[in-house]
């Protein structure tokens, strides 16, 4: 079934959706991140979040750095919703007070589909590749009656060491994901699991791709009646960078200055 247009994403041809995926891969070690429905719904229902933020990061595992993602929520002044608690604080189900910052999120490498048509075995190995363990494979995501994410929480401090160590190195800052346009990715792509890969357009300009993902964890791609790969959901709006702070929270303490 092919897809429908959503605001603020244009259906892009796969070819051209392939060549951004390849041209970001070729530079970047960071493919792409996944999410549940479930557990974004769960961060959108906490302080009236009108949208997600995803944050690039990077993380030492051992010897190794690895991929990162960071998830907060955004109001509807387009500030993250963070606690800023003291540096000795506790974190976890059992504390009231939390930063509402979460490191759920799995990115590829550590979680990827190694036989999508978007993923390819490139990159420049700053931050990790085949050497980052997989990364929370066997976690329960959230259910329509129950939040898994409260355990997944990260102190300030971790999530400023994390972005700062990416933001350094390359000029995407973050993602956003209004509520609205979520509800109708995930019924446009009709699975509760998305992976968002990144691309290069022809420009140099940071893009997102959007695949649907089934429950064993390989994308899905619409096809047409003859089984050719149709069109996909690219971002039309700017994403948070260096150049461009359309959709960045410049106030946010994992927004980070020159």
């Amino acid at each position: 079934m092919a897809l429908e247009p959503i605001n603020n994403y244009d259906l892009t041809p796969f070819g051209l959706v392939d060549e951004y995926a390849k041209s970001w891969q070729k530079v970047n070690d960071l493919k792409a991140f996944l999410f549940h429905r479930n557990d974004i719904e769960c961060i959108l229902d906490e302080k009236q979040a009108v949208a997600v933020r995803f944050y690039m990061g990077i993380k030492e595992d051992g010897d190794t750095k690895c991929p990162d993602m960071i998830v907060v929520g955004v109001n509807e002044s387009n500030r993250d919703i963070i606690s800023l608690l003291p540096k000795d604080s506790g974190i976890g189900p059992e504390n009231e007070i939390r930063t509402g910052i979460y490191d759920f999120t799995m990115p590829c490498p550590r979680t990827c589909d190694t036989s999508s048509y978007l993923y390819s075995n490139t990159g420049p190995g700053i931050i990790g590749t085949e050497n980052c363990a997989p990364r929370d494979g066997d976690r329960t995501p959230s259910t329509d009656d129950k939040c898994n994410i409260e355990g997944f929480q990260i102190t300030v401090a971790d999530a400023r060491t994390s972005t700062l160590a990416w933001q350094t190195l390359f000029n995407l800052k973050s993602v956003l994901f209004k509520k609205e346009d979520l509800v109708e990715i995930y019924k446009q792509l009709g699975t509760d699991d998305i992976r968002v890969y990144f691309g290069l357009d022809e420009e140099g300009n940071e893009r997102i791709i959007l695949v649907g993902v089934n429950e064993e964890g390989f994308d899905i791609f619409p096809e047409d009646a003859d089984g050719k790969i149709e069109e996909m959901y690219v971002n039309s709006t700017s994403l948070c960078t260096k150049n461009s702070i359309t959709t960045c929270a410049v106030d946010s303490p994992l927004y980070h200055e020159e």
